[in-house]
């Protein structure tokens, strides 16, 4: 082997290893890059979730009934503007042609825990509140609870980790707060999980409704009949 084809080894050597240390660099650089991504997204997801339960709590506490109007509907537009901020972290999933014809960044389903929030608002914006204190205190208890899940899997991740599990029965409506089953579920347990591993399903709601109403039908109905 004559000095020139050493040469041309060497040269193609030095290529690859030019190569792939500029492969090596650039990965490294994605990955640290990724990681800061992640570390910013976290520390902001986590200021968003402190400043929306204290709004959420302060609700709860300060207006359990109507009274002052006022003080509900300053914190309602903090509240509904902190639903809106939510969208940075947890964006609408697209489901068919579910609200398709919506602006883009509305357009699908809202993720479950940003509708658990929107469920929690209707609450006080229709001035239901004082008689669903215990299901304002489970929704409390589901926010904070998968909260909590979303930023401890996000605190160390080495990318950022999306959360996109939506109610596709919309079971977390307020159409559904009087339903018993319902009730029940959300004060037993995490509503988010019983949702999840679907416990509690739109036709059980329907059934328990349908229910009522025959059971309204019958009393009504007794009620009305001529003694003999």
């Amino acid at each position: 082997m004559d000095i020139s084809e050493i040469i041309a080894i060497i040269s193609v050597v030095m290529s690859f290893a030019s190569t792939l240390i500029a492969a090596l660099a650039i990965s490294h650089s994605t990955h640290i890059q990724n990681q800061t991504l992640a570390h910013d997204n976290y520390g902001a997801m986590k200021a968003w979730f402190e400043k929306t339960a204290y709004i959420m709590k302060s609700l709860y506490l300060r207006h359990p009934t109507t009274a002052d109007k006022e003080g509900i509907s300053k914190s309602l537009v903090d509240l509904s503007a902190s639903i809106d901020m939510g969208r940075l972290f947890f964006k609408n999933q697209l489901d068919g042609d579910y609200k398709i014809n919506k602006p883009e960044v509305f357009r699908g389903r809202r993720v479950l825990v940003l509708d658990v929030v929107v469920l929690y608002f209707d609450i006080f914006l229709n001035g239901l509140q004082e008689e669903n204190q215990d299901i304002l205190w489970g929704l409390q208890r589901a926010f904070i609870s998968e909260m909590i899940q979303i930023l401890e899997k996000n605190k160390t991740a080495a990318h950022i980790i999306e959360y996109d599990f939506i109610d596709e029965d919309d079971i977390i409506d307020i159409k559904n707060i009087n339903n018993e089953q319902f009730r029940k579920v959300l004060l037993s347990e995490d509503i988010i999980k019983a949702v999840k591993e679907r416990k509690l399903s739109l036709q059980d709601l329907k059934q328990s409704k349908t229910r009522k109403k025959i059971k309204r039908a019958a009393s009504a109905s007794t009620a009305t009949k001529p003694k003999a």
